[in-house]
């Protein structure tokens, strides 16, 4: 049974962990609500992640948040995951329970969604064609997300074809690959999604720049990436930088 002390105590599990800005963050809204408690980070490789799970009890923990490359394997290790999870195929937060089980979620399609409108309040994900690069946990949210929002066209793309097929025909959407991890062309898109990969930078060749583009991740390498496109087709481009994604 978990014996709860009156003080909050998550985190984030993640390998490499050390990027993370998630500590910073919730650090910051606990001190602003004047919440006793701290959230910290987890260095924690996939093969302790059960080790590691079964241990937040035992250490008084609320929950914590998963990150790459977590986020799957998590699936298989939690007592109980709702709906949202499992259509999903992904866990962004594990839930401690009063009895010491463990309870698996996903609240990462509602933050991109939902800071998507916070930007543009008449978007629509039905007006046109979205990219999402990437095939893990995060992505999975995304396209889950967009097809809540409405999206009929969704492409994946991944540097691994198989992971991108296996995730379109999760969801029923398109699946492409490109070649390498420094070259990825996106002739049309109404939006575009891109996910990196421990800082591995990605040129944007084209896109259409009257349309907006998710920096979903909160390293500052990914906000140079999509910088950097944008000088090489134009400043029209319009850039959100959304919290959301890579914890």
């Amino acid at each position: 049974m978990t014996v709860r002390s009156g003080f909050l105590l998550a985190g984030v599990m993640g390998w490499p962990i050390a990027q993370s800005r998630s500590p910073a963050l919730h650090n910051f809204w606990l001190a602003q609500h004047k919440l006793a408690g701290t959230y910290v980070p987890l260095a924690i490789p996939s093969d302790r992640l059960e080790r590691a799970l079964r241990a937040l009890s035992a250490l008084n923990f609320a929950g914590c948040n998963l990150t790459l490359p977590l986020k799957q394997k998590a699936m298989v290790i939690v007592d109980e995951v709702d709906e949202t999870a499992k259509a999903i195929g992904a866990i962004s937060c594990v839930i401690v329970r009063d009895d010491g089980s463990l309870g698996g979620t996903n609240n990462d399609w509602y933050g991109f969604t939902h800071n998507i409108l916070e930007f543009v309040p008449d978007w629509r994900a039905d007006a046109g064609p979205t990219v999402v690069m990437g095939a893990g946990g995060a992505a999975r949210a995304v396209v889950y997300g967009l097809l809540r929002s409405g999206a009929r066209e969704i492409r994946i793309c991944n540097r691994t074809f198989a992971r991108a097929q296996a995730l379109a025909d999760a969801f029923g959407v398109d699946a492409a690959m490109h070649e390498g991890l420094v070259t990825f062309p996106v002739e049309s898109g109404e939006l575009f999604v891109p996910r990196l990969f421990a800082g591995l930078p990605v040129a944007i060749q084209s896109v259409n720049v009257s349309r907006p583009s998710l920096d979903d991740v909160f390293m500052s390498y990914t906000g140079k990436t999509i910088r950097d496109a944008e000088a090489s087709i134009g400043d029209r481009n319009r850039r959100i930088a959304t919290r959301f994604g890579r914890r």
